[in-house]
């Protein structure tokens, strides 16, 4: 009887398997069916809409990039904060870490 029983078993768990393969596969095709429909609606979207003209004149091919404005980065020296540090305690910090009880020098531009 125990290999009656285990004929049983491979044999239902070879059908849960097909049926599980199965319900992929139709899982699969419905959703690459969705995925296709989406397509075609955008692309008829597409094409319905109307034409988006290019305005002003083309970049000519292989030319040299058009320039543009880089911003002008300011450093900051502290030099504002070390004022208002003497102002308020008597003191400032230098880049160094060391307190300075003389009034911080006036940067060079």
């Amino acid at each position: 009887e125990a290999s009656g029983l285990g004929g049983l078993v491979d044999r239902l768990e070879r059908e849960a398997d097909v049926q599980r393969r199965e319900r992929v596969k139709r899982e699969r095709r419905e959703q690459q069916d969705r995925k296709t429909e989406e397509r075609l609606k955008a692309s008829l979207l597409r094409s319905q809409a109307p034409i988006h003209k290019k305005t002003g004149k083309q970049i000519m091919f292989r030319s040299a990039p058009l320039l543009r404005m880089r911003k002008v980065v300011v450093e900051d020296d502290g030099y504002e904060q070390a004022v208002q540090e003497h102002d308020i305690f008597g003191v400032w910090l230098g880049k160094d870490g060391m307190p300075n009880p003389a009034a911080p020098p006036k940067p060079e531009q």
